[in-house]
């Protein structure tokens, strides 16, 4: 549903999810991730900012860690494995970290941008990495 006219759908899904009480489950998760970070390859700048929007409304929903951790694993896997489509791709995908909470995955998380950070020469992309990394560090240097 997502894939078929994402600048369409993604707004009412937002708006959906905005609503939505009940936690999501890790099945429910794993069905949704993946048309986001297709969104966010995307060259269409409104879909791009509407996966983010849907992410920023979907993460308050995942409260399980294994739900998180995959989150984690499948949003730095392109940009570790050097598999992006671009500045705007890794932009994106950084943005999606920037919302993940606090919690058992800051360590991956900071791993994962402190060495994009050495590789990174887009000054876009490393105002993104920059804004997502300062949370999970306090919360690592807290634990």
């Amino acid at each position: 549903m997502l894939l078929r006219s994402p600048e369409i759908c993604l707004p009412t899904f937002t708006a959906f999810y905005t609503h939505y009480k009940q936690s999501l489950c890790d099945e429910e998760l794993k069905r949704l991730l993946p048309p986001i970070l297709s969104g966010t390859k995307s060259t269409n700048g409104i879909v791009r900012s509407g996966v983010i929007d849907l992410w920023l409304a979907i993460t308050p929903l995942i409260i399980s860690e294994s739900g998180l951790k995959f989150s984690v694993d499948n949003i730095l896997a392109p940009v570790l494995t050097g598999k992006t489509n671009g500045v705007d791709h890794r932009q994106a995908l950084f943005k999606l970290i920037q919302h993940i909470p606090t919690g058992p995955q800051s360590r991956e998380i900071i791993k994962g941008l402190i060495a994009q950070l050495e590789k990174e020469t887009n000054e876009s992309v490393l105002t993104c990495i920059s804004e997502a990394l300062p949370k999970h560090m306090v919360n690592v240097l807290k634990s």
